[in-house]
């Protein structure tokens, strides 16, 4: 039994990290056609291509629990914690990211929101060098970090609350000011959902997967999951069920749809804030004890 409720949890935590264009999901159609628009942008086919409305994810009582990690982390950098609240929202695409160097991988990315010129001169306030390169002839300031190792960081002004940023091979299809990349006008990339993301292969269980999350007003999913192998999908399938007859997580199974066609599990549904404070309490000590 304890089995099947770690499998059971495996699916929902895949459908926060992970999840195809199927029929079946409208939340996978979203993400399959800004991972289709993305692509259109950048020239490569991105393996990973996530949007962030924050928005949305400030209305969440997770955005609670993140904030103080992410204002720790830029503790050494006040003026880019004072910038954090201003920020609406986040599209990054990657590529090659095995090893990322400027020869290999390919991230490029648009940060919305706060006020372009304060976010650059805050990148350029930092102790990491910064100079000024030529991308297929259109100049870009460049951030480079020594530690870990060398990385550069291209950046440019898409418009007056939007910066561009990515690695050379990322973002050398982009012209400053031109497109959709290159002015930053990402709101219908975005959408309203907290979370919106496209990814391809996950090790030897995943092999792709699209949808959407949305955290404002309790948990909502919609998306599609490719396996490997049908067999996994069945057995994903087979212990959900399973799942919904135990007298302890039953009740927050049921909030959920799982399908499946062939090797694809199509995942729906919801829970209201209040139907999330109940699981905790139900399942805090069965999953501390885990």
């Amino acid at each position: 039994m304890k089995k099947s409720l770690v499998l059971f949890i495996t699916l929902l935590a895949l459908s926060l990290a992970t999840g195809c264009k199927k029929k079946g999901s409208e939340g996978a159609k979203k993400a399959s056609a800004m991972a289709g628009n993305v692509k259109k942008e950048l020239g490569f086919t991105p393996t990973v291509t996530v949007a962030v409305n924050l928005n949305s994810l400030r209305k969440s009582s997770l955005y609670n629990i993140i904030k103080p990690k992410l204002t720790a982390g830029l503790s050494k950098n006040p003026c880019a914690k004072d910038l954090l609240d201003k920020v609406s929202a986040l599209l990054v695409a990657m590529d090659n990211l095995d090893k990322i160097d400027d020869n290999t991988s390919a991230v490029a990315g648009v940060l919305k929101g706060a006020p372009v010129e304060k976010v650059i001169a805050c990148m350029k306030s930092g102790k990491a060098k910064h100079v000024k390169e030529k991308v297929n002839g259109k100049e870009m300031d460049v951030i480079i970090s020594e530690a870990p190792k060398k990385t550069k960081l291209y950046f440019f002004k898409g418009s007056e609350n939007a910066l561009v940023f990515g690695t050379k091979n990322g973002i050398k299809a982009l012209t400053p000011g031109k497109g959709v990349f290159g002015t930053g006008k990402i709101d219908s990339m975005v959408g309203g959902a907290s979370l919106t993301f496209k990814v391809g292969a996950v090790k030897d269980m995943v092999k792709s997967a699209a949808g959407t999350v949305d955290l404002a007003d309790g948990f909502k999913i919609d998306l599609a999951v490719e396996m490997m192998k049908e067999e996994r999908a069945k057995k994903m399938v087979q212990h959900y069920e399973e799942a919904k007859k135990m007298p302890q997580f039953g009740d927050l199974a049921k909030n959920f749809t799982v399908k499946r066609s062939g090797a694809t599990l199509t995942v729906t549904g919801s829970m209201s804030k209040k139907d999330i404070q109940k699981a905790m309490a139900t399942l805090g000590p069965m999953l501390g004890g885990m």
